[in-house]
């Protein structure tokens, strides 16, 4: 069942990135996603997962500076990319990446660049450290860090690693979206913004569609991805729902998919899945990080 959910979060992740690419940027009500399309070919939501799924394979371990020469590889080469082209790169990673290129240092001076580039690539983290939640939390701050320094970043991606690894142990829906089970979060030695607690806590449960802003700001995009998962009883529903906002309908698509395969498992989701481009590599590499991550 572990095994399941793991895989069910990376795979998710480039699902809900396939799915949103095509109409990313579109306003909401002009366009319907239904379905994967053929050769459906995943943005750097994607490949930036599967570029830290990969560091954390080789070095076991939370590596930040090799997570950095992992995605220039990325950048420089198409390293995971779906066909060997630098997919919707944001401007921020662009930044860090140049910048660690000639430094050899992390790019420090992004902290009021408050995108959602840290947060989309961050479900390998939830899958290494799954069996210890607190630490999970601590890693996705120190992975987030090397491209989206911002605080509010960190915040959005160590409670958003929580409930991943809450929905790979089988904690059920209504408990993991709980208060109770954020509070849970809550107890480790660390002080969160408040504008990201009041999401977290349920904020987004009581707003309509029209009140959902789905935009690349980290905070839209979260409130997006949770209100889709909120608002389905499938993964194939949460992450159509998540895509058809709009907007940066890619990254909430991935934002969503990897929280909803965690919880719904690689096996309950979409059966069509050989569409994409590169297939077997992500599900290969989902499979590698779950075994090089197991306690025996």
């Amino acid at each position: 069942m572990n095994l399941n959910k793991c895989i069910g979060s990376i795979v998710g992740v480039a699902i809900g990135d396939c799915l949103g690419a095509p109409v990313e940027f579109l306003q909401r009500g002009k366009f319907n996603v239904t379905a994967l399309k053929e050769d459906a070919c995943y943005t750097d939501d994607t490949a930036m997962t599967l570029c830290l799924a990969d560091s954390l394979i080789r070095c076991k371990e939370n590596n930040i500076y090799d997570q950095l020469e992992t995605y220039l590889k990325w950048l420089e080469n198409g390293y995971m990319s779906c066909d060997g082209r630098v997919r919707g790169i944001g401007q921020t990673v662009l930044r860090s990446l140049v910048y660690y290129k000639k430094h050899k240092k992390i790019f420090t001076k992004n902290k009021n660049r408050l995108g959602n580039g840290g947060l989309m690539r961050i479900a390998p983290i939830a899958v290494f450290y799954r069996d210890d939640l607190y630490k999970a939390i601590k890693e996705a701050a120190i992975s987030t860090y090397v491209t989206h320094s911002a605080k509010i970043c960190l915040d959005v991606s160590m409670l958003y690693v929580g409930l991943i690894v809450g929905a790979i142990n089988g904690i059920n829906k209504d408990e993991l979206l709980s208060k109770d089970y954020i509070n849970e979060l809550l107890k480790i030695d660390y002080k969160f913004e408040i504008e990201v607690l009041d999401i977290f806590l349920g904020s987004y449960k009581e707003k309509s569609k029209d009140k959902i802003i789905s935009s690349g700001f980290v905070l839209h995009t979260l409130e997006s991805a949770l209100w889709s998962f909120y608002n389905s009883d499938s993964f194939k529903e949460s992450v159509i729902t998540a895509v058809n906002l709009g907007g940066d309908a890619d990254t909430i698509g991935a934002v969503c998919g990897m929280l909803s395969g965690a919880y719904y498992g690689y096996d309950n989701l979409h059966k069509d899945l050989r569409k994409i481009k590169n297939f077997d590599t992500i599900l290969d590499i989902a499979k590698l990080l779950f075994h090089i991550s197991k306690k025996e």
